[in-house]
């Protein structure tokens, strides 16, 4: 059973995007584009949350994105549940995670881009975990 103190969710309303016990930082995603930093999060900071493949909530998921180095051909992250392949901008390879692979990022402009059509739209909350 994953303590729900050791996950983390991120609620984009607009341009603000808030983590760790309501701190907000400012993301400006760029024509179209929302940036996957928070899979470098869930990647580094958390230690003890032992997840399998098979419990990944499938309810409501629009896409998943392992970060596996399986799942990443060259520049290209896969969607395992959908159809938004991301495409990776700047330094950023695969590494050793906590849970299976994830990827580094060295602070410089990197990220993982995706195509966000057939999201939610609006000011309506959406979570990112």
């Amino acid at each position: 059973m994953i303590d729900e103190k050791e996950l983390l969710a991120i609620a984009a309303e607009n341009e603000t995007m808030t983590w760790f016990k309501n701190e907000e930082k400012t993301m400006k995603p760029g024509r179209n584009a929302i940036t996957l930093l928070v899979m470098a999060i869930l990647a580094t900071m958390f230690g003890q949350i032992d997840v399998a493949k098979s419990q990944v909530v499938t309810d409501g998921l629009l896409s998943y994105w392992t970060l596996d180095a399986a799942d990443i051909d060259g520049q290209t992250v896969k969607d395992a549940w959908g159809d938004r392949d991301g495409k990776i901008i700047g330094n950023t390879h695969s590494t050793a995670g906590r849970i299976g692979d994830a990827l580094t990022f060295d602070g410089d402009g990197d990220y993982v881009d995706f195509d966000p059509s057939g999201l939610p739209e609006g000011d309506a909350s959406r979570t990112m975990a």
